[in-house]
């Protein structure tokens, strides 16, 4: 397309690919990109042709809006796919003679109805040979354009009439017989009688050729039905996760998000910046890991709010043409964001837990990631279930805040459960910051002893006004009883929480967007001629 100087020029912006370059490059990817992928990444694009190497391609106009010689390269193009065994099938505005040359057959139409259908190398001598032979050092388009738009003052269209009588005569004169191997004197059974054999072929009516073509199609569906897509599974899911990665990669590792989690986490450090081990500081350790669980539970569930509504035309499109299954694009996409989604967590943790002086210990450090990371996929989880179920952006944020709110005020810090209604209490166990804030907690204070302070709390008790008796030092069993953390349900206990919630959260939005947005691809059974 003679535009290989310009590999690192981005498309449509003032200083790129513009006009006829532009619009030929947009040509040749659009067809491409119709047999198996769409053209926003045109290696995966290209990697999913050469796997499908489909055989019939076609193409609505593949030269609209291209300058002569950039059109001619289009064609060429096409010529060049066809020598190479596909079916190109493509209509063309205003083409050149160049341009006819390079077709083997051609068909006009007026109205939808047939005026020519056959080799377009006689095309010319046909048209004379019905009376209209074309003018020398004509263009041969030009010249058909002219005679299927010629139209009286009436508005009747004598010529287009006559060619439309001609072909309808010939069509009739010369009905072409069908053909196929004999397996004896009387055939296969495949004729209604008329036929005989001739040099061991034998000729049949026009019946018993639809007979043949019939058969020939219920075999052909039949291998369809046995192979519906193009690739296998494992194919699909790597060319989609390239062409995902290939577009998401500015989303996912945005630097303004960079920075965003680079300055929250150095805030974050600064404002509880090493705490001491003492009663004092409890309150602010029990709030630093709550607003960590908080933090990372808003931010990944409306990354993924949004990511699906920008995803569902493209899903729609591919998943009708039978590109691909669903279950390999899901696929594909928790591979490629999963782990760029768990980097800024990992980032984030960094910085802050040792800043904040949480406990120094490496294994408590990995484990604090490691639950944080599940409390991240858990957001995320839902937020493509409700991005993939509520396709309405609008409503989609509203119930995901709510999801959020829910989770946050069910998670065990600003709410007493022996304070809330026995009718409500249950609500607790949907919070899944609930989970993530207990399992933090645990791994934070399990096995620590913190000395008390002059003034109470309600981790060490003799509180004024109370009756129980103060303890000293301060143990994890009463920070697990001031907070009402279930203990003996442990980190590992509320992991597996956690991971429950993703799994059943991950299968819901899989089956949301299978049953409740149907753009599966059309059934290939066959059909009966």
């Amino acid at each position: 397309m003679r535009v290989r100087g310009r590999g690192k020029v981005y498309i449509g912006r003032p200083e790129g690919l513009l006009g006829g370059r532009g619009g030929a490059l947009g040509a040749v990817l659009t067809f491409f990109a119709l047999p198996f992928f769409l053209l926003a990444a045109c290696n995966a694009v290209a990697r999913g042709l050469l796997a499908s190497h489909p055989t019939l391609s076609p193409n609505v106009e593949p030269t609209s809006g291209l300058d002569s010689a950039t059109a001619l390269t289009v064609v060429k193009l096409l010529r060049s796919l066809a020598d190479e065994g596909r079916t190109i099938i493509t209509t063309l505005h205003q083409p050149s003679s160049q341009m006819l040359e390079l077709f083997d057959n051609i068909m006009l139409l007026s109205l939808g109805r047939v005026v020519y259908s056959g080799a377009a190398a006689d095309a010319l001598s046909y048209f004379e040979s019905v009376g209209f032979p074309c003018p020398v050092n004509y263009n041969p388009c030009d010249f058909f354009l002219q005679l299927l738009t010629d139209t009286a003052a009436d508005g009747s269209q004598p010529v287009t009439r006559r060619l439309e009588a001609g072909w309808a005569e010939r069509e009739a004169t010369t009905a072409p017989a069908g053909v196929v191997p004999a397996a004896g004197g009387n055939g296969d059974g495949d004729t209604l009688g008329g036929g005989d054999v001739r040099g061991g072929r034998l000729t049949t009516t026009s019946a018993g050729a639809v007979r043949a073509v019939r058969k020939r199609l219920h075999s052909s569906s039949v291998q369809a039905e046995q192979r519906k897509y193009p690739v296998n599974w494992w194919t699909q899911v790597m060319t989609i996760g390239k062409r995902s990665f290939i577009q998401r990669r500015g989303e996912l590792l945005e630097w303004v998000q960079m920075l965003q989690i680079v300055a929250v986490s150095f805030l974050v450090g600064i404002m509880w910046f090493q705490l001491e081990q003492v009663e004092r500081t409890l309150d602010e350790r029990v709030s630093l890991v709550f607003f960590i669980c908080v933090f990372f539970s808003f931010i990944p569930m409306f990354s993924a709010i949004f990511s699906m509504p920008a995803e569902g035309p493209v899903l729609h499109k591919e998943r009708s043409s039978g590109a691909y299954r669903l279950s390999a694009f899901f696929v594909a996409k928790t591979i490629v964001e999963t782990p760029v989604e768990l980097l800024y967590p990992t980032l984030f943790t960094i910085v802050a837990y040792w800043m904040a002086g949480l406990r120094a210990s490496v294994g408590a450090f990995v484990l604090h990631v490691f639950v944080l990371s599940l409390v991240v996929l858990t957001a995320l989880s839902i937020g493509l279930f409700v991005s993939a179920t509520v396709r309405n952006i609008k409503l989609a944020q509203v119930l995901g805040s709510l999801t959020v709110l829910l989770a946050l005020l069910a998670g065990g810090y600003y709410v007493n459960n022996k304070t809330l209604p026995s009718w409500i209490v249950w609500v607790n166990a949907l919070s899944f910051i609930k989970y993530g804030f207990e399992a933090l907690l645990i791994i934070e204070v399990r096995g620590r002893t913190f000395p008390c302070s002059t003034v109470p709390t309600i981790y060490s008790g003799g509180l004024a006004g109370t009756s129980t008796v103060r303890q000293c030092p301060v143990t994890d069993e009463a920070i697990y009883r001031a907070r009402e953390v279930a203990d003996e349900f442990g980190v590992w206990g509320n992991v597996g929480v956690l991971l429950l919630w993703i799994v059943v959260f991950r299968v819901a939005a899989y089956l949301s967007l299978k049953w409740l947005h149907v753009s599966h691809k059309p059934s290939r059974r066959a059909k009966a001629v």
